[in-house]
């Protein structure tokens, strides 16, 4: 970051300074300035970032004609300084970009306004080889959207992500093609999957979700406390037809579960595909999902019997139940199969090991 404040009363000159990382401070003093304008603006720095930008002097003397503010002219020449001092051998390391891709990286910038970028990313030598840019969709969902660029960029297009529930396209890039013009492609790409996260956001809203614990905009899947000790999940197979028919897979105690299970063929001639996934799986079953505004989710979160714990490192949660109503103890799955294994009575079938609950002593079974 930088501060420049006034010589004269005129404001046609500003002295101050510049501040890089390791609290390395380095004066900068800008004049003819008229009225507020940098159209014909004079750039004079202390020798130490003179030699250090002495590579890029061209670009930083046409930014500051075109910078719009001080303010903005001071953070382009921050983050400059900031990658040079990454890479102290600039001016004669191969790896170094020319110095055209960090002019046009800087106008790209310019062009999608700072306030968009979420970050400058740097390769391992501390040259810029990308950008992190926040793109707001039509519902005012911001998304994330990373570039690479490679050192020829923009004769090169550069690689695109972003966390949507479908591979991307490939970027259609041409030699005069810039930032902006990926964003609008991206722009288009975010708005064929706005009917998918108007579904999902209605359920993370309005249930009470289990799993995943903080899902990303590319997740398809979510489990849904149904009753206490009780839970359904599915999963979005076609991100374009958000609201069609869901694969239901249960979790709970077979005497809970299977009235549910019945309920929901018997009655799947209910399902409108012109209604939320939220409303269809309600009116189906014949229920009303826990809304976390009347319910704690804590009181759906029932730790395994085993290892006492409800969430695993690895993100897991119960996802078996005992069958004896009784007893109907919540197990991960892991924990329950290493149980058996340890028990010598357990004998393995087909890729199952059968034997007792650890709780009731009924028969229980995991896979392998």
């Amino acid at each position: 970051m930088g501060v420049l404040v006034p010589e004269d009363p005129s404001c046609r000159s500003y002295r101050g300074f510049l501040t890089a990382p390791g609290d390395r401070q380095f004066l900068v003093r800008v004049t003819n300035v008229v009225d507020a304008s940098l159209k014909d603006a004079g750039l004079e720095m202390d020798p130490q970032l003179s030699g250090l930008l002495a590579a890029h002097m061209t670009v930083v003397s046409r930014r500051l004609q075109q910078s719009p503010t001080l303010s903005a002219f001071m953070n382009e020449l921050t983050d400059l300084a900031t990658s040079a001092l990454r890479m102290p051998t600039l001016a004669t390391d191969l790896h170094a970009p020319a110095l055209s891709f960090f002019e046009t990286l800087l106008e790209d910038i310019a062009a999608v306004g700072w306030d968009r970028i979420a970050e400058v990313t740097t390769d391992a030598h501390g040259h810029w080889n990308g950008l992190q840019v926040n793109v707001p969709d039509a519902k005012g969902r911001v998304h994330v959207v990373s570039f690479q660029m490679n050192a020829d960029y923009p004769r090169s297009a550069p690689r695109w992500g972003a966390d949507v529930p479908e591979p991307l396209p490939p970027l259609q890039w041409f030699p005069t093609s810039t930032l902006t013009d990926a964003l609008d492609q991206m722009a288009a790409v975010l708005a064929k999957y706005q009917s998918f996260w108007d579904v999902l956001d209605d359920i993370d809203k309005k249930c009470c979700v289990l799993e995943p614990h903080r899902p990303t905009r590319a997740c398809k899947r979510r489990r849904l406390a149904v009753v206490p000790q009780v839970s359904l999940q599915f999963e979005i197979a076609d991100p374009l037809a958000p609201r069609a028919l869901v694969d239901v897979v249960w979790f709970g105690n077979e005497a809970t579960v299977g009235p549910l299970r019945e309920a929901l063929y018997r009655q799947l001639s209910k399902w409108r595909p012109a209604d939320d996934l939220r409303k269809n799986l309600q009116r189906v079953l014949g229920l009303t999902f826990p809304s976390p505004k009347s319910s704690k989710l804590e009181s759906f979160q029932v730790e395994c019997g085993i290892c006492y714990a409800y969430r695993l490192e690895d993100g897991g949660t119960p996802d078996r139940v005992c069958d004896h109503p009784p007893c109907a103890r919540p197990f991960h799955h892991s924990c329950l199969l290493e149980w058996l294994k340890a028990i010598a009575t357990s004998r393995k079938s087909f890729q199952t090991i059968f034997g007792e609950c650890p709780y009731c002593r009924e028969p229980i079974s995991a896979k392998l």
